[in-house]
């Protein structure tokens, strides 16, 4: 018995190779230009965050130069970012040690407790900074000790926080606390950030810091303040 031979498909036509052909050149090309927009748009993208990491903190630094400056009483100066607010002294009821400055990021007002800056505290936004700053010098009576310079380091050239914030006496608010001396002069630096505070924030704050200017303060005979 004679096998039948299995159906052969229909011949194809040499221009339909071409056709088809140029169709998978099109289909390939339409591929190549698509990934490269996305390639080219995800690049925009991430210049746009920043670079690696940058996210929404990684704004670039301002020179200290664009900063408002201002000249305090005995003889401080300090540079701090547009739309904040300083406060010379007094800020506090404290007797002893001595007020010399109160900077915050947001509006409030002095005073308000019996040995820090309550109202600051009190005020304090998620995203704010408070810097309060003041002097050891000689006491004004015998029953305070003098501190000693050696829990007084030198001003550094770059200020960092501490590792932790902590519960100080008398604030209502935690805060990073640096001693320094400086100009022959000792001081001490409270730092309270809002529980959210931006990276950026906590760079400005130590950029204030490191913005001060202190000069040497020569003590009336018979004057401590």
């Amino acid at each position: 018995m004679a096998i039948a031979a299995p159906p052969q498909p229909p011949a194809q036509a040499p221009e339909d190779g071409l056709i088809d052909d140029a169709r998978n050149r099109q289909r390939h090309r339409r591929t190549a230009i698509t990934t490269l927009l996305i390639t080219i748009l995800a690049g925009i993208a991430f210049l746009a965050g920043g670079g690696s990491g940058g996210g929404r903190h990684s704004n670039p630094p301002l020179s200290n130069d664009a900063w408002p400056n201002a000249s305090l009483p005995h003889a401080i100066s300090v540079s701090y970012p547009k739309g904040w607010h300083v406060f010379p002294p007094p800020d506090t009821p404290l007797t002893y040690p001595y007020d010399r400055l109160l900077i915050t990021s947001y509006p409030t007002t002095t005073g308000g407790g019996s040995c820090s800056p309550r109202h600051a505290e009190t005020a304090l936004p998620a995203n704010g900074v408070l810097i309060y700053l003041f002097e050891y010098k000689t006491p004004p009576n015998a029953i305070l000790t003098p501190p000693q310079n050696a829990a007084f380091p030198p001003k550094p050239a770059a200020f960092t926080l501490p590792a932790h914030p902590s519960n100080y006496e008398c604030w209502t608010v935690p805060s990073y606390m640096i001693r320094f001396r400086t100009a022959g002069r000792l001081f001490q630096t409270h730092i309270a950030l809002g529980p959210h505070a931006s990276a950026s924030r906590r760079t400005q704050a130590l950029r204030v810091l490191q913005s001060l200017h202190i000069q040497t303060l020569p003590t009336p005979p018979n004057q401590h303040k």
